[in-house]
Parts: structure tokens; sequence; C-alpha cells
């Protein structure tokens, strides 16, 4: 209640699924007190992947360890025309966001996640930007493996190879 009176926070937790009962049933305790019983501006925040229901995620989505039933949204993967329309939304030319959106769609198999960090490495390293594509980038993209992370351990390894000294002891600390 103390930390509330300066205003909303948030409450978020990856993999509600793998948590620990005393975290789920505290949650639990947070919402049906502090947000249903008292009104108070919480925004509790849990992933779970589908058909995990271990550790009390299954109470999470029924709303029984919560007091209200909570608003689900299922996370899905793109379907091909799914991934034309996000990579149309970054490239200007239509005939070079074709052949962007062609190459995510088989490197990132329509994972959203993946999809997002390797858009926004490509912005990062220059291949995509406010000039769009040339004919030079989209050769590069449409090579096999070049211009295109392998991974999303290897697009966040890139990400955090920036973060250092007391802000990388932070993510760490969090990412645990």
């Amino acid at each position: 209640r103390t930390l509330l009176a300066d205003g909303p926070a948030v409450i978020a937790v990856d993999d509600l699924h793998l948590a620990p009962a005393p975290l789920v049933a505290l949650l639990g305790y947070l919402s049906r007190t502090l947000v249903v019983r008292d009104g108070a501006p919480l925004l509790i925040i849990a992933t779970s992947r589908a058909g995990l229901q271990a550790g009390g995620a299954a109470a999470f989505r029924d709303g029984s360890a919560l007091g209200q039933l909570p608003l689900l949204v299922p996370v899905q993967e793109l379907d091909a025309e799914q991934v034309a329309r996000v990579v149309a939304g970054s490239v200007a030319d239509p005939s070079h966001a074709r052949a962007l959106s062609e190459r995510l769609w088989a490197e990132t198999h329509g994972n959203p996640l993946y999809l997002a960090e390797v858009l926004r490495s490509m912005r990062e390293r220059g291949t995509i930007g406010d000039r769009g594509l040339d004919d030079e980038d989209v050769t590069e993209i449409a090579a096999p493996g070049a211009g295109m992370p392998l991974a999303l351990r290897q697009l966040v390894h890139t990400r955090l190879a920036g973060v250092t000294g007391a802000d990388r002891a932070l993510v760490d600390v969090i990412a645990c």
C-alpha cells in the first residue's frame, strides 16, 4: 500500500508456470486485497506458456487465485501475411518489404518476439531505416545466413554487449 501511495505500479512475472508456490500465493494475495478489495492502482502482468499450468498458473488463468477473472491475451505465432504486414510498417518500398518479409518468415517462423528483435537489430545496424532498403540491402538479406541473426540468444547477447558496469549487474539480477 505504501508503494502504491505514489501512484500506479506494475508487477510483471515472466514464465509464471515456473514460479515457486510462495510467489504465486503472494501475487494472488496482492490481487485479492489490493486490487479487488481496495481498488488500488496495481497491474499484475504474468506470462505463461500454453499448456504449462504448473506452479499455480492454472489458478491465475481461471481467476481463482486472483479473486477476479484475468484478461487473457494469447500470443500466437504470426502467419506469413502477418509477418509481411509487420515488415511493411518498417520498409517503405513494397517490393523490398516483400523480399524482407519472406526472409524473416523463413528465419523466425512467425515468432513475434524473434521477429521484433530481428527488425530492431536491423534498424540498429542501419540495414533498414528512414531511407528504406536499397538493392544492396535486399541482396544481403536474400543471401542465406547473411545479415540475419542466427538465434534469439545471439540477438540478446548483441543487445547486452552495450550494457556495462552497474547497469549490467542490475540487468543480470533482474533477469534472475
